[in-house]
């Protein structure tokens, strides 16, 4: 009994990490918009850093913010 109890408080240990990894590599995703008065990287969608295939909105690829002015890096799609 006490090795079925050890095994089952490791195996939720294990999905609580796994859990916390993929949570810290979620990033809001934002699109630059030059008509916007001020600020101009506005956010839309969650992204991921991990590479893949590209986050999108309206065919538009999603970025990290900067500032209010200005979009970074490429994100990628959540899998």
């Amino acid at each position: 009994m006490p090795v079925v109890v050890f095994l089952t408080g490791a195996g939720g240990a294990f999905a609580s990490t796994v859990s916390k990894t993929a949570d810290s590599t979620m990033v809001p995703g934002h699109r630059f918009d030059p008509s916007a008065s001020e600020v101009k990287c506005i956010e839309v969608a969650q992204c991921s850093t991990i590479e893949g295939a590209e986050c999108t909105w309206n065919s538009e690829v999603l970025r990290e913010k900067i500032n209010d002015t200005a979009c970074g890096v490429p994100l990628y799609r959540v899998n």
